[in-house]
């Protein structure tokens, strides 16, 4: 903001010309004497509050950067599940020091203790840019592979994957089912952890066309096994079933059963597809 003002020059002896008295003349002097002063002053009071203005928005800016660095600095900290004393004990920061950072107080995190937490941090198995710690920006930090907590974590992951996946077959469909397969007849194809879908089949073109494929089969006689279909009978209910490896353990090879209900695969997650894509 700039204020500019102009002040005409009073030529006294104009003004006396024009039949002032020296009075007069001194009079109006005064007055634009006093005038000139109030401006100046209206002008040093604004600029006064501008500069209030202006330092206040740098503290508040300062005391909002200061919380968020504390924030970030918590929750590295529970990353490595370390107590704020533990942290202190291990890695000889003062236990002062850590909780004017994580209050925040007399500033927060500097940028020489965040040097100091992020050293820390890496030999608990917690891996965080610098960028990230003061300002936020950047990649966020993750837990080194070898921590149990990773291992924990990617195996939640894996798991909300494949519920998730499931649950988007199942309800497209009222037809589909999944099965886990628990033990190794199916391999070296499949193998225990393995997922599949299947779609039930229902009509006889349908049953008939199963032959020499995988299906999910309801026994009569009670429980469901994943096998290959090698013989099926729709009117009789009847099926025959081989397995991928020759010796096998399979209850039903080769061997006549009843069913009451069989689904076709039609999808199927490899346990060791979904933990290679979570390494």
């Amino acid at each position: 903001m700039f204020i500019t003002i102009h002040y005409d020059s009073v030529d006294l002896e104009a003004q006396k010309n024009d039949g002032r008295t020296e009075r007069q003349l001194f009079s109006i002097k005064k007055v634009r004497d006093a005038l000139k002063f109030s401006c100046l002053n209206a002008i040093n009071i604004l600029v006064s509050e501008f500069k209030k203005i202006l330092y206040t928005l740098h503290m508040k800016t300062q005391q909002k950067i200061a919380i968020d660095r504390a924030q970030r600095l918590r929750k590295l900290r529970a990353m490595a599940r370390l107590t704020r004393k533990a942290m202190t004990e291990k890695h000889q920061i003062p236990p002062g020091t850590l909780q004017n950072w994580e209050m925040p107080r007399f500033g927060g995190l500097s940028e020489r203790g965040g040097h100091q937490i992020i050293q820390a941090l890496s030999i608990e198995g917690v891996y965080v840019s610098f960028e990230w710690l003061m300002m936020g920006v950047g990649a966020p930090p993750k837990l080194s592979p070898g921590t149990r907590r990773y291992r924990t974590q990617h195996k939640l992951k894996q798991k909300n994957k494949l519920v998730e996946e499931v649950s988007h077959f199942k309800s497209t469909n009222s037809k589909y089912i999944d099965y886990l397969l628990e033990d190794d007849t199916m391999s070296p194809k499949y193998s225990a952890g393995d997922v599949f879908i299947g779609t039930a089949r229902t009509a006889p073109r349908e049953i008939i066309a199963l032959v020499n494929r995988l299906c999910i089969v309801q026994l009569e006689q009670g429980g469901r096994v994943l096998r290959y279909v090698q013989t099926i009978n729709s009117a009789k209910k009847t099926v025959t079933f081989f397995t991928q490896h020759p010796n096998g353990r399979c209850e039903h090879k080769a061997s006549l059963c009843s069913y009451s209900q069989i689904w076709q695969v039609i999808w199927v997650r490899h346990a060791s597809a979904l933990q290679h894509e979570s390494a």
